[in-house]
């Protein structure tokens, strides 16, 4: 009778540890393929994804293609034009230079610790060039966002483009592995403000002036970055002029951008007004003002004033004024100035 009842406890213990291990996924006891088999999960592992895993070793060829971003048909030198260092980075954030572009060309060594290797690309001093780091990022499946970093400790700023190397192989073990790196490059213009006419008799109360300034380019395939837009007004009335209507509209990569004076930061001097706008200090974060293949080189960028005169013989100077910085981080600035009065 005893041994009847531990036969039921038996079962029943085998019967809950089943529907446990089914429970926890450590027992399957679905139809998967094997006609209904039980199949034991390993326990304490988890499915790799092989994207994510090196399985290569051995040499690697980082080829580059350098072309006129705004022409691929005009191409450029390697190590002239632009210079491209390939760098692995260690835990820590640091950069350990892994090989140089020569011609083109350079050989990476790959181990199962390397999975991205970072390019630097940068213009050398006398090269009127600019890196187009939006056309390379999305330009290749394996190539991610730039950083704005210094790998060489040069005290100088360059893109460096993150490079996913892992899965990369050849089908001839003869034969080593190639990756290439197409590169687009800017030809850096010169930007200068025209010189739109006076506007006269505009009249009192609320009125619209357009100032149909542009930035004229010296060439087509050719950009410039701008770092600061500047409007001063030569009043301290501001009852003058209506801040929140009045404007300019500049190109931007997406379309066209259009800025109050209002969002732009304001210094009230003892002569004049000044507004500000600040796209940033450096090539990364300026606006790039670019003229495409067989483009208009003259480049609208009107200011919209909308004046408040309320007495006769008023009137403001306005002058716009852009601050570009070049290929090799110098600035210059050019700007015009136009008279809007009441009669």
């Amino acid at each position: 009778m005893t041994s009847k009842y531990v036969g039921i406890a038996v079962i029943v213990a085998i019967g809950f540890g089943i529907f446990y291990l089914n429970d926890q996924g450590m027992l399957n006891l679905t139809d998967d393929g094997n006609g209904g088999q039980a199949i034991i999960s390993p326990i304490g592992t988890a499915t790799s994804n092989q994207d994510d895993i090196q399985v290569y070793s051995g040499s690697l060829t980082m080829k580059n293609l350098l072309t006129d971003a705004e022409d691929p048909a005009t191409s450029r030198t390697d190590d002239t034009n632009a210079d491209t260092v390939y760098y692995k980075r260690t835990a820590d954030g640091e950069f350990r230079k892994l090989a140089s572009s020569t011609s083109n060309s350079a050989t990476v060594t790959v181990d199962e610790d390397l999975k991205t290797v970072w390019a630097e690309i940068t213009v050398p001093s006398g090269q009127a060039f600019y890196v187009d780091s939006n056309a390379i990022a999305s330009s290749h499946s394996r190539v991610g966002t730039p950083i704005w970093a210094d790998p060489n400790l040069d005290n100088k700023n360059s893109y460096v483009f993150p490079i996913d190397i892992t899965g990369i192989s050849t089908p001839d073990p003869n034969n080593t592995p190639e990756f290439q790196l197409m590169i687009d490059l800017w030809t850096d213009g010169t930007l200068t403000i025209d010189s739109p006419a006076d506007q006269s008799a505009v009249g009192q109360g609320k009125v619209k002036n357009t100032i149909k300034w542009s930035a004229d380019m010296t060439a087509e395939k050719t950009g410039e970055a701008v770092t600061e837009i500047k409007i001063t007004l030569n009043q301290t009335d501001s009852t003058m002029w209506y801040e929140n209507d009045s404007y300019i509209e500049v190109p931007t990569s997406s379309g066209t951008q259009k800025i109050t004076l209002a969002q732009m930061d304001r210094s009230d001097l003892s002569s004049t007004t000044v507004y500000k706008y600040k796209y940033g200090t450096d090539v990364d974060t300026a606006n790039f003002f670019v003229v495409a293949k067989n483009g208009d080189t003259e480049i609208r960028t009107p200011v919209v004033i909308y004046s408040g005169f309320d007495a006769d013989n008023e009137g403001l100077t306005i002058t716009y004024q852009l601050t570009k910085i070049d290929s090799q981080g110098a600035y210059t600035t050019t700007s015009d100035a136009v008279k809007v009065v009441e009669q």
